[in-house]
């Protein structure tokens, strides 16, 4: 059997009649499937265990809760596998509404239960979509080992930020920031992929090899939106100058834990990396915001139309790189 503790928040709080019906629900649904375990309401905050067979507790978990768009945040703090025997024997699902005044559980425990919830909310908004979905997934993501792993890197930038910065106010340069990666975030996962990681005015993200295509749509859509977003921003709004400049390569990255014991990050580097990075500062002194190596171009699958951007010095290269831009057709 398996056993799985997790937090989530809900989209918002629930009220005490939504939380007896969750209850009832669960209570219901969980004794069919043989499922037991308890769960926590405070606020919008849920912390639920479930234990039962392997099959009915991932079925639970990895495709209806993970899945359930009324969960956000989902962050699995154990899972306990080949357990022997339950602890909840004789509870499909135990409810506990702390947010309703109850003498059998003491304020100073539901002080303490809160203060644990909230700590967990904020290091996990705090922590790298990565790292977020091995947790996820019950992954301890400080045993994760190095390895070579073919991937599609993504660098993005905004560009001129330099002189934004010279003429914006700090809280305006904090909101275009906020704004371009949140856009950027959007489009990413949406497609599949993650981001690695933020360096000022610009991020890191990646796709798996299979999701060429998908990383080629993301890009052009960060890019739509931001001229959506500047064309329908009112005048002398920081939005209307925003624009970015995006460099996509693939190829083999070094993926994993990396740092001291002291600051870790689960990060990709290597080549691939470099020359996404260095096609993005490419896009300077090109007429296209995205510039793609062409190992992108040779495993795209969908039929895009390719305009060649011309051969170009690249650091590291010791033969000028044919770089290339698409454009999606139909």
């Amino acid at each position: 059997m398996k056993r799985i503790q997790y937090i989530s928040r809900f989209a918002r709080p629930l009220s005490s009649e939504e939380v007896d019906e969750l209850a009832r629900q669960s209570e219901e649904t969980n004794a069919k499937i043989g499922i037991t375990g308890f769960l926590l309401c405070l606020g919008d905050i849920f912390f639920q265990v479930i234990e039962g067979e392997d099959a009915a507790v991932d079925d639970l978990y990895y495709e209806r809760i993970c899945r359930d768009p009324r969960h956000r945040d989902i962050l699995c703090l154990r899972l306990e596998k080949d357990i022997a025997e339950r602890l909840h024997d004789d509870w499909a699902m135990n409810v506990y509404n702390l947010n309703q005044p109850d003498d059998a559980i003491p304020l100073a425990f539901r002080s303490t239960i809160n203060t644990l919830l909230e700590s967990y909310r904020i290091l996990s908004a705090y922590t790298q979509a990565s790292i977020r979905t091995w947790m996820q997934k019950g992954v301890d993501p400080t045993t994760l080992g190095v390895r070579l792993a073919p991937r599609v890197v993504m660098v993005c930038d905004i560009v001129g930020f330099t002189v934004l910065v010279q003429r914006l106010k700090p809280e305006e340069v904090v909101t275009l920031v906020n704004t371009f990666v949140a856009l950027c975030d959007d489009a990413i996962t949406g497609a599949g992929g993650v981001i690695n990681k933020l360096i000022g005015d610009g991020l890191i993200a990646y796709f798996e090899q299979s999701k060429v295509d998908a990383a080629l749509e993301a890009a052009l859509g960060i890019l739509d939106a931001i001229e959506r977003l500047a064309t329908e921003s009112p005048p002398g709004v920081a939005a209307c100058d925003l624009q970015v400049g995006i460099g996509m390569a693939l190829g083999e990255v070094v993926e994993g834990n990396m740092g001291s014991q002291a600051k870790r990050d689960f990060t990709i580097i290597g080549e691939t990396v470099n020359l996404a990075s260095r096609l993005e500062a490419l896009t300077r002194d090109l007429p296209s915001q995205l510039a793609v190596g062409p190992e992108v171009k040779q495993a795209s699958s969908r039929f895009w139309q390719w305009r060649s951007l011309g051969a170009h010095p690249i650091k590291g290269y010791t033969e000028p790189l044919e770089v290339f831009t698409p454009r999606a057709i139909g």
